[in-house]
């Protein structure tokens, strides 16, 4: 499962691995906009939660039923230029 961002997902997600007996991985999706930005601000992004929100999701995802956490997916900025900007953007 790619794009975890959020508890209710998370808790959702746990409802459902176990209401189906199954194992779900999933991988937390990471926006690297910079958050406090105008983009953020707007909500001109593609969603995830900020590399400092990174431990406390896991954590949640790793100690959830049904749940296997995988790891991480990383989201560059919209409008990003597509060489130079992304590749900065992913080096962080």
């Amino acid at each position: 499962m790619h794009s975890v961002d959020r508890s209710s997902l998370v808790e959702a997600l746990s409802r459902a691995a176990v209401a189906e007996e199954k194992t779900v991985r999933c991988l937390l999706q990471v926006s690297l906009a910079s958050f406090g930005s105008a983009e953020a601000a707007t909500g001109m992004n593609r969603g995830g939660i900020a590399p400092a929100e990174v431990p406390a999701l896991a954590a949640e995802v790793a100690a959830a039923d049904g749940l296997e956490l995988g790891g991480v997916m990383a989201v560059a900025p919209l409008g990003s230029d597509p060489g130079r900007g992304v590749r900065g953007s992913f080096r962080k």
